[in-house]
């Protein structure tokens, strides 16, 4: 019974394409400087909500499962020292865990 009331297309609209069964993360991001300004253009998730932080800084909170994707976008040079990941903690260990691969890749 339960089934017929099932929505696809919402139960998948948080999710990066394949990463459908992976946790539903609630992401709150922090950009400044000039990274603040050019996170206001972008649209990083269909789910994201921006506002005005302190000092000018923008925030985006987003709910999305998966995140490997989102983890690529954040490594633009253009947000370098320009973006802190507010929450959750296993996003951004996952972020930092990333970044330890990739700096060991170029070792």
């Amino acid at each position: 019974m339960g089934s017929r009331n099932f929505k696809f297309k919402k139960w998948a609209k948080p999710g990066f394409r394949f990463f459908l069964w992976a946790k539903l993360l609630e992401i709150k991001l922090r950009f400044t400087g000039e990274g603040s300004k050019r996170a206001k253009k972008i649209s990083f998730h269909p789910s994201q909500k921006m506002s005005k932080g302190r000092g000018g800084s923008t925030i985006i909170e987003l709910r999305c499962r998966g995140h490997r994707e989102l983890i690529h976008e954040l490594c633009r040079p253009e947000w370098v020292g320009q973006l802190v990941i507010e929450k959750p903690e296993e996003f951004r260990t996952k972020y930092f865990e990333y970044l330890d691969e990739c700096a060991k890749a170029i070792a």
